[in-house]
């Protein structure tokens, strides 16, 4: 069902004459995983994506901020959302997978 989604959208983006990608966010309990060499079902999703549809991953960049300003800097308090530092992670990852 999620490639038939993903398939339909690229269509759709194409017929706009846009580029398609996907971007995956992972969430704090994913990068605790990561970090305790867990993976997540999205990663298996992701990899068979990856043959066919330009995937964007800043999972590694974010793990290596979480090395820096640990997980209270990468996500907000209340609802786990990104914080402005891991908005900014993001934002490169993404900024430099497109610039290319």
């Amino acid at each position: 069902l999620a490639l038939a989604i993903l398939r339909a959208a690229r269509e759709e983006a194409q017929d706009a004459g846009a580029r398609f990608v996907v971007l995956r966010l992972p969430n704090r309990q994913e990068l605790v995983g990561w970090r305790e060499g867990r993976r997540g079902a999205a990663v298996s999703l992701l990899e068979v994506c990856g043959d066919e549809f330009e995937i964007i991953d800043p999972t590694r960049a974010l793990l290596g901020a979480w090395e820096r300003v640990g997980p209270e800097g990468l996500f907000t308090r209340s609802m786990g959302h990104y914080s402005g530092a891991g908005n900014e992670v993001v934002a490169r990852v993404v900024a430099g997978a497109l610039g290319s």
